[in-house]
């Protein structure tokens, strides 16, 4: 049972209130990116707002803004509020009908629907529904997904939908889909200049330290920026209070989460329950001033997580762009931790090593930790560059280990010493397997006019809206003059290297290291020439694998440095065995052009006279 102190609530009667206007948004200020069914459908989403858990009643709704889609065949877009989701027979059909006011519009020049009411709501109820419906007139690339949603964000009240056709009745889809509607309310009234409520995560890890260090969440509900807070904290028995002073201002956002350091006290390693009260705001007191709850484990590191994004991809696949897009964008954004490899099939980049075979159903698909395949530009949410937030997601797990690795040369080989360190002790009787693959970045085609390095293209003359695909969506149906960069070129093993490692051979806090030679000479294609075309741009992915499921836990990616004299420098670019044609065939051996969705045999024939066929489903 928690044993925690009670901080008392201040009295709200000494505090001043002034009149004023403050925006109401569950977004966490994250990009927008298009959500819906893939149906032709009138779609109504919305937010509700528990008007008395915040302290809303007597306020006024004046306005509401909202990022909308501006595609082409969407009509009837309605802004409403509602006291209530229920829904009302007319002519026979469940139907939504606001019970407050709604308004017909339409997205402005910038993408915003921006509704002021023609007359100010006064909230008296509990709660206060708000949003907006859009019709599907046409289906098509953008209209199957019309709803500007933001991921990775979530809240109980955050994304209400009921779509005519695919959820007959309103649905909370904040918390089993992690999506908010950045939609933004305007409300009116008398407003405090201290209001503040924090919040702690369920449970969290921390370093031990002198002093501990712990995230946690502020919320500004007050008229003004918050450059101070002073809080009260419990935690092992040890209570105080702390003052912080706020480099960058809290700014005015009633609901807007803003994460903000606290220290506490430093105690023993082990699991304690925490209490944080917000005393006072900028020097004043606190109107709200509830304690908030959590619990943290202290840990004498906190590992980091970094997952392993594996994409099977080739020239010859005209879908393949979308991940060439996303693990380029992917390392510019990320350029420390995204650790993303590429395995080419039927193109001078396949390399003699066999990767794993892990049942993909076609290309390109992408693979996050051999836990969950995908495509590698949506990602598991299905939405333009998706993969980003996946990857947040994996990036965000707890991992009870870091690795690092140290790389030597060698003259040609390179000598490999990864670093295991558990923070926390391993399952017992869990087996663990360590793997290697060496990557190439820089690798290109010598020569122009080999279409071999064409990069085969089905996003020629597409107008969708798909971030960074421009590229290609501007292009012709084959780009050329491509840098191909993550490129698998060498692999220690195809799944994992024994002996495998048992969890008794680990020791909490105490690194294990493990070691492997990688001989950069067998880095060669299917035809026996080497990949590497310049020994300075190569790196080493390094990780961790559970021996029973398969699934990788955690990697590290380390550059190779300067290669040794005569080495180093661009090489020729790989120009032996070269692919003569690539063609798709039907299961009837009719070929096919531009393959859509289905099973076909790809069958490339080399320059060398050898063939090679593969099933492929799109």
């Amino acid at each position: 049972m928690r044993k925690l102190c009670c901080f008392a609530l201040l009295s709200a009667t000494a505090l001043s209130m002034w009149a004023g206007d403050i925006a109401f948004t569950y977004s966490a200020g994250g990009e927008a990116t298009a959500y819906g069914t893939g149906k032709g459908e009138t779609y109504e989403v919305g937010i509700c707002l528990p008007a008395a858990d915040y302290g809303l009643i007597g306020k006024k709704i004046t306005a509401m803004s909202v990022p909308a889609s501006q595609a082409e065949n969407l009509t009837d877009f309605t802004c409403w509020i509602t006291t209530s989701l229920d829904l009302v027979k007319v002519d026979g059909k469940n139907t939504f009908v606001p019970d407050l006011s709604s308004d017909p519009m339409r997205p402005d020049g910038n993408g915003m629907l921006t509704w002021t009411l023609s007359e100010p709501y006064l909230i008296e109820a509990d709660e206060v529904y708000a949003g907006y419906e859009v019709a599907v007139d046409i289906l098509d690339d953008e209209t199957k997904y019309p709803i500007l949603v933001e991921n990775d964000t979530y809240d109980d009240n955050g994304f209400w939908i009921r779509a005519t056709r695919s959820y007959t009745r309103f649905t909370s889809l904040s918390v089993t889909e992690r999506k908010v509607l950045p939609l933004v309310l305007t409300i009116e009234g008398d407003f405090t200049e201290a209001n503040a409520v924090i919040e702690l995560p369920e449970t969290q890890r921390v370093s031990v330290g002198d002093p501990m260090l712990l995230p946690v969440t502020v919320r500004n509900r007050s008229l003004e920026p918050i450059t101070s807070l002073t809080y009260k904290y419990s935690v092992a028995g040890l209570e105080g209070e702390n003052q912080i002073e706020l480099a960058d201002p809290i700014q005015v956002n009633y609901n807007y989460p803003t994460s903000v350091i606290i220290e506490l006290p430093r105690v023993e390693h082990g699991e304690y329950d925490v209490e944080v009260a917000l005393t006072q705001v900028n020097g004043e007191d606190n109107l709200y001033t509830q304690s908030a709850e959590g619990a943290i484990t202290v840990l004498s590191f906190v590992p980091k997580k970094r997952p392993l994004m594996e994409e099977f991809t080739g020239t010859w696949c005209g879908y393949c762009p979308k991940g060439f897009v996303a693990l380029e964008k992917m390392s510019e954004l990320y350029p420390d931790d995204f650790i993303g490899v590429a395995y080419h099939d039927g193109d001078p980049m396949l390399m003699k090593d066999e990767y794993p075979n892990l049942g993909i159903p076609g290309f390109p698909t992408g693979v996050m930790d051999r836990v969950n395949m995908f495509d590698p530009y949506e990602g598991e949410d299905e939405v333009n560059f998706g993969i980003e937030a996946t990857w947040l997601r994996y990036a965000a797990q707890d991992v009870d280990f870091d690795i690092d690795l140290d790389i030597e040369w060698d003259e040609a080989q390179l000598n490999l010493t990864s670093e295991i360190t558990w923070a926390v002790a391993p399952e017992d009787g869990t087996k663990y397997m360590v793997n290697y693959i060496l990557v190439a970045d820089g690798l290109y085609g010598e020569n122009e006019r080999d279409r071999n390095w064409w990069q085969y293209n089905y996003y020629s003359g597409d107008t969708s809206y798909m971030p960074y695909m421009e590229m290609f969506q501007e292009g012709d149906s084959y780009v050329a003059g491509l840098t191909f960069n993550h490129v698998a070129v060498l692999m220690a093993s195809k799944y994992g290297l024994y002996p495998i490692i048992k969890s008794d051979e680990f020791e909490v806090d105490v690194p294990y290291q493990h070691t492997y030679t990688l001989n950069t000479d067998n880095a060669v294609n299917s035809a026996g020439t080497l990949l590497i075309q310049d020994y300075d741009q190569l790196h080493v992915v390094a990780m961790l694998i559970d021996q029973s499921s398969g699934s990788i836990l955690n990697a590290v990616k380390k550059s190779c440095g300067k290669a040794p004299e005569g080495l180093g420098g661009v090489a020729s670019a790989i120009t032996d065995r070269q692919a003569a044609s690539s063609v798709y065939y039907d299961l009837q051996g009719r070929p096919v052009n531009n393959p859509t969705a289905g099973i076909y045999i790809h069958t490339v024939r080399y320059t060398d006279g050898t063939t090679e066929s593969t099933l492929i489903k799109h």
